[in-house]
């Protein structure tokens, strides 16, 4: 399968985009992000590597989310 650069770069930009905002807002709205990154991950276009790379995020963003709750 070759791989799809237009999926790999909105990853990409997901990546940076979601890490600078939820670590200078310190996790409040991640709902919009994980919805973003649901949305990606249901797209049949993906790879394996790039279905991992979202689900990867995912996992750090549910990470950021319990960070901050426990710390609220």
């Amino acid at each position: 399968m070759q791989a799809n650069t237009l999926v790999e770069q909105d990853i990409a930009h997901l990546s940076r985009v979601m890490r600078a905002f939820v670590f200078r807002r310190g996790g409040a709205i991640t709902g919009y992000w994980q919805n973003r990154l649901d949305v990606l991950c249901e797209s049949r276009h993906l790879n394996d590597y790039q279905r991992h790379w979202v689900q990867d995020l995912m996992h750090e963003l549910q990470e950021i989310e319990q960070r901050t709750s426990l710390d609220g």
